[in-house]
């Protein structure tokens, strides 16, 4: 992907959904009156846990927030999923708890495979992830990841056959994660 068209659709669009929350949040009065507390509260104890953190160590505070923006990350994808899914009729449970599966499996394949390579960029300082070098568990990784996707693909095939419907925002956000997140 070049670099002008991850800036348009990550960091744009990223950037944009937090200048939004702030404004819903701190500028809808009625918002605000509702959860005062909760939004006057919880920024303050972030600022302190982050004080603390970094006061251990300039690491603690960078692996700290690493790990946060992985959570965010892969929260705000299942959020647009949930949105891309939600007109869909599952005929069955499992088929929607897969879908979950698999989009936070997809998610968070770079990540846990981050956890046993070193990486050739950082996203702070160069500490963010604890590193497991063990190769074992890359047959196992890759297995998964491979295996959860084809089934999933599978399953979406089968459903355009029964149904003559394709859901592309879902399909394209998924395997778009895939793709975004690990290269």
């Amino acid at each position: 992907m070049p670099v002008w068209l991850w800036i348009v659709l990550s960091v744009a669009s990223d950037r944009a959904h937090s200048w939004v929350t702030i404004y819903r949040v701190y500028f809808d009065f009625d918002e605000f009156k509702k959860n005062a507390k909760l939004f006057l509260i919880l920024p303050f104890l972030c600022w302190v846990g982050g004080v603390v953190a970094y006061k251990i160590d300039s690491s603690v505070f960078w692996r700290c927030i690493a790990y946060f923006a992985v959570y965010h990350q892969v929260r705000q994808n299942y959020g647009f999923f949930a949105i891309y899914s939600r007109q869909e009729k599952f005929e069955k449970n499992w088929m929607m708890s897969f879908d979950r599966f698999v989009l936070y499996f997809v998610a968070f394949f770079p990540f846990l495979y981050w956890h046993l390579h070193p990486r050739t960029y950082t996203m702070f300082e160069g500490v963010e992830f604890v590193l497991f070098p063990t190769h074992h568990l890359d047959v196992i990784l890759f297995s998964l990841f491979f295996g959860s996707l084809a089934f999933f693909l599978g399953k979406e095939v089968y459903l355009y056959k029964k149904r003559g419907k394709f859901n592309v925002p879902k399909n394209v956000l998924l395997l778009g994660t895939g793709q975004v997140r690990y290269r």
